[in-house]
Order: C-alpha cells, then sequence, then structure tokens
C-alpha cells in the first residue's frame, strides 16, 4: 500500500515539474557595467527566450564619447547564433544601411531560461555600416560588462499547482482509510 502511494506521489511530483518546466518563457537581461575602451557606456535590456531562441523587448542606447557619438533606439534584432550573439541595429530608411550603428554583444556563456549573468567579450562592440549591405568597421570595443537577470526560481504556475490538489487529497484519503483499519 504504501509502494502505490510513494509512485502515486511521485508521478504527480513529475507532472508538476513537467508542467513548470514547459512554461519557462522569456527572460529579461539589462546590461550592467558595459564600457567602451574610449569611455562611453551602453545600457539597456532585452528580453531572451531560450525555448525559442528568440530576443524581444530589446531597449539599448549608448553614450557619447571620443571616437563615436551614443545611438538610442537599438530595438531591431538583425541575427544571432547560437544562443550567444545578438546584432542590434537602427535601420535606415530603405534597403541602403549605409551609416547604421550596430550594437553587437557577444556572450561568453549562452543565456538561459534560469537568468544569472553573462559576461561580454571585448573584442565586440559598436560598428558603423559602411555600405548599403552593411559590410562594417568598428568605431569603439567594449572595456567591460555583462548582462544580469534574476535567476528564475522555478515557482510553479497556478495550473501547476492545481495538480497538487489531487495529491493532497490521496493523501488525506490514505490517512483516514488506515486510521480505520
Amino acid at each position: 500500500m504504501k509502494s502505490r502511494l510513494i509512485r502515486s506521489l511521485l508521478g504527480i511530483a513529475a507532472l508538476t515539474t513537467l508542467a513548470g518546466a514547459a512554461s519557462a518563457g522569456p527572460v529579461t537581461w539589462t546590461l550592467s557595467g558595459v564600457t567602451f575602451a574610449q569611455g562611453g557606456t551602453a545600457s539597456g535590456s532585452f528580453a531572451y527566450d531560450a525555448d525559442t531562441d528568440t530576443y524581444s523587448s530589446i531597449n539599448i542606447s549608448t553614450t557619447t564619447d571620443s571616437q563615436a557619438t551614443g545611438t538610442t533606439g537599438y530595438d531591431t534584432v538583425l541575427g544571432f547564433s547560437n544562443h550567444i550573439l545578438l546584432s542590434v541595429v537602427k535601420a535606415a530608411e530603405g534597403p541602403d544601411f549605409t551609416g547604421d550603428h550596430s550594437l553587437r554583444l557577444f556572450f561568453t556563456s549562452p543565456l538561459t531560461s534560469l537568468g544569472g549573468t553573462a559576461s561580454l567579450a571585448t573584442f565586440e562592440g559598436e560598428w558603423v555600416c559602411i555600405n548599403s549591405a552593411c559590410s562594417s568597421e568598428p568605431l569603439r570595443y567594449f572595456a567591460s560588462g555583462s548582462v544580469v537577470s534574476e535567476s528564475v526560481s522555478g515557482t510553479p504556475e497556478p495550473a501547476t499547482a492545481l495538480l497538487l490538489v489531487p495529491a493532497c487529497g490521496l493523501i488525506a484519503w490514505r490517512r483516514r482509510k488506515s486510521a480505520k483499519n
């Protein structure tokens, strides 16, 4: 009898875990301490969904320094690779990208849906498109910085928590049955 109860509880626990994992969703990452070698800074945030490998809600800007004029409105994802490379571009009118700025954030470790911290690689930074196809040249490189997100605790959502109700009922029923015997 006890082994059946334990198996039932383990099954319910497994369902609860799977339901919580399936609903991860995007995590908001914030630029932290991001500076350029020439003294400017980058700030802002974006959301990353590791399940779908997509970026959204991008709101990033840079400040002016001796190398480049600051840019606001970095909010268009042009591409990323292997969960670690994000290019953000402020696009010009039409198909000609000449003069557009791009900010390349390359993370030293892949972003996940669990949050945490990932440092920025210093071989990337802010670039400018030198022709209509957006071949680019560096304006300035990162000197330091990271992206930070609060750790996601895996708190079950309401639908997942409802799976615990039958478990509690099962336990109460078993206790009453055992007390009668």
